[in-house]
């Protein structure tokens, strides 16, 4: 029973593919103009405030390609698996299963505009992110054995990972060049400096089995390679908040804006890469693997296991080479339609927006990776103090998900909350995925 509960465990932790988020529910808020700039620039300032505190914001995303939350859920109140929960987790498995999670902490943000058509803009951001990519018939092997894939060779594990948590310090400029009366163009800039206290990298790494014909023995095929770079030793017990690579990033945006209702927003975000030097050790290595079995000795006394066989044939080697992680790059479009700015109480507002935004991941070992991500979506602001707004969300036109946000204004201070995917922990469609965004702040 302790085997099957062991194994339980490790089809489920295999069979969340948790992809990276996108906070869809800033893109059609008037209140989150900071959020809304972190992936589009060019619109830092866009919002009727002319100055703008942001404090201790949140968002943490997760994401499961296999089975739902709820699902999850009620596998763990159950004492026992059935061979259809298995199935239906096998099957949520698909080719290229990919693990996706983290979340970004805002100490503080700020802008400020400065004359009529430039703002000015600072601020700290913590980004913690795991990215983990397997395939291979490792579940199945695990829970049914080996002997269906008698007299062949198959890909028990393929996969691929990275564990970073940079700190990012940025500033940001956004001006607007008002061309003609009706249109204006705004271009918006993000430098920053990403400093990283860690990383662990896996690079492709994959085992083939092949079972012989009579069961006799197994051979393992293997070759790995990871990247380490820790503080001082590399045991986590010794771990020092020493800093171990940084680097210079760049974001880019640019707007067309038709008579302050129609705007087309582009940028590219992340561009850049972490180099890490100190404190590096790798482990890699290859080779082949016969497994013939356990040997046991003095069965008359106690029992005497000797499996040096396997465990003393797998080599390894190390050594001290940099590496480098990639930035989370990628490509942003929107393209939004804002009922003009009305004044109320000499506070101007938009009393109605709603677009289409459209981000393509530009590598595939980023936090984001190689996905595509569509969202439509609307708000209404009554008053200039409650925004409301709904969003429809997909990524590679297979998972989906409904969105929504909520905020409000009292005087200066303004607090929200917002979620791609609300029904994702009450639902049993398969593909669910969710997230989670907390901001409050001050406008002037």
């Amino acid at each position: 029973m302790k085997n099957k509960i062991f194994v339980i465990v490790i089809l489920i932790g295999l069979a969340l593919p948790l992809r990276a988020q996108v906070n869809s529910s800033v893109f059609y808020s008037n209140d989150h103009n900071i959020e809304l700039a972190a992936t589009f620039p060019s619109l830092l300032g866009r919002d009727r405030a002319r100055v703008q505190l942001e404090f201790f914001g949140f968002y943490t995303y997760v994401n499961s390609t296999a089975f739902s939350f709820n699902y999850v859920r009620q596998l763990v109140r159950q004492e026992l698996l059935q061979n259809n929960d298995l199935n239906q987790i096998s099957n949520g498995l698909g080719s290229k299963n990919r693990l996706f999670m983290g979340y970004t902490f805002r100490p503080i943000e700020f802008y400020i505009k400065v004359g009529k058509n430039l703002t000015l803009g600072a601020g700290s951001r913590l980004r913690s992110d795991l990215r983990f990519s397997f395939d291979g018939k490792l579940p199945d092997v695990l829970w049914n054995g080996n002997a269906a894939y008698a007299g062949q060779t198959i890909n028990l594990l393929t996969m691929d990972g990275l564990m970073e948590s940079p700190l990012e310090l940025y500033a940001a400029a956004a001006l607007s060049i008002p061309n003609w009366e009706s249109i204006t163009i705004r271009a918006g800039v993000r430098p920053k400096v990403l400093i990283s206290y860690g990383a662990l990298q896996i690079e492709s790494s994959k085992v083939d089995l092949f079972t012989e014909e009579n069961g006799s023995y197994l051979d393992l095929d293997y070759q790995f390679r990871s990247n380490l770079s820790l503080p001082g030793d590399t045991l986590p017990n010794s771990f020092n908040p020493v800093m171990q690579a940084y680097t210079v990033g760049m974001d880019l945006g640019v707007s067309v804006i038709l008579r302050n209702t129609y705007h087309f927003s582009a940028s590219l975000l992340d561009v850049g890469k972490m180099q890490y030097n100190m404190n590096v050790r790798n482990y890699s290595g290859s080779g082949m693997v016969r497994y013939e079995g356990i040997e046991l000795s003095d069965l008359t006394g106690d029992l005497n296991i000797n499996d040096s066989t396997l465990t003393g044939a797998f080599d390894y080697s190390t050594s001290n080479e940099a590496f480098s992680t990639p930035l989370p790059s990628r490509l942003a479009v929107q393209a939004m339609y804002r009922i003009a700015r009305k004044k109320i109480n000499g506070r101007e507002y938009n009393l109605f927006s709603a677009g289409i935004t459209f981000i393509q991941g530009l590598n595939s070992r980023s936090t984001f990776g190689d996905q595509t991500f569509i969202s439509v979506g609307a708000n209404v602001n009554p008053g200039g103090y409650v925004n409301i707004g709904a969003n429809y969300n997909s990524y590679d036109l297979k998972q989906w998900g409904l969105g929504a946000n909520l905020s409000f204004r009292l005087f200066s201070f303004h607090f929200g909350v917002g979620s791609s995917n609300i029904l994702a922990f009450t639902g049993n469609r398969e593909g669910a995925y969710g997230d989670l965004m907390i901001s409050g702040g001050l406008n002037f």
